[in-house]
């Protein structure tokens, strides 16, 4: 099952494919997005590409997967979004990440909203996972914003982590909830 393309009032988030691995590895070696991402540690463009494939395979068997931000037509990578598989459990966690330059403009709530609709809505997550370094303060709002429970703290080896989830019935409550009272269009 391929992903779709999906796209938002800014953004075009596209399905990762073979093409997309320099691109991520630019940003995800890049030291401001690598601190939180990779735990501040440079990773291989081997381990980029082993990345990028596993997540193409998953999403070719479940129809879950990532995509690419990009910024409205323009073909220049923002970012990316979507669902890691847990090799053992088989739930999903919620990514995101972006260049730098789009940070603090709303683009990981957006684009993790659209993802969050497709699998909701397409029935093929009923759960979702989300966690970031205590430190990362900007990606723990967007987990708040788009009304993520907060599940608690751990300790890792690179420092404290906090935890969030998401259910498909909280997601669809909160939708009907904000569904003309902030003037957004609901499907």
């Amino acid at each position: 099952m391929a992903l779709p393309a999906l796209f938002t009032r800014r953004l075009a988030l596209f399905p990762w494919t073979e093409q997309d691995i320099d691109p991520l590895h630019l940003l995800w070696t890049g030291a401001e997005v690598r601190r939180f991402l990779w735990n501040d540690q440079i990773i291989s463009r081997e381990q980029t590409e082993k990345t990028v494939r596993a997540c193409i395979l998953a999403a070719e068997r479940r129809g879950i997967g990532q995509w690419t931000i990009h910024e409205g037509d323009s073909a220049v990578l923002s970012g990316f979004c979507g669902f890691r598989l847990s090799e053992d459990t088989g739930e999903a966690e919620l990514l995101y990440g972006l260049t730098p330059a789009r940070w603090r403009h709303g683009f990981a709530t957006e684009a993790a909203e659209e993802a969050l609709r497709y699998a909701f809505d397409g029935d093929l997550i009923a759960y979702v996972a989300a966690r970031t370094n205590e430190r990362n303060t900007t990606s723990e709002a967007v987990m708040r914003r788009l009304g993520m429970a907060f599940d608690g703290r751990i300790e890792c080896e690179n420092g404290p982590v906090v935890c969030y989830s998401l259910t498909r019935h909280a997601f669809a409550r909160r939708r009907e909830t904000q569904c003309g009272v902030r003037g957004i269009s609901c499907p």
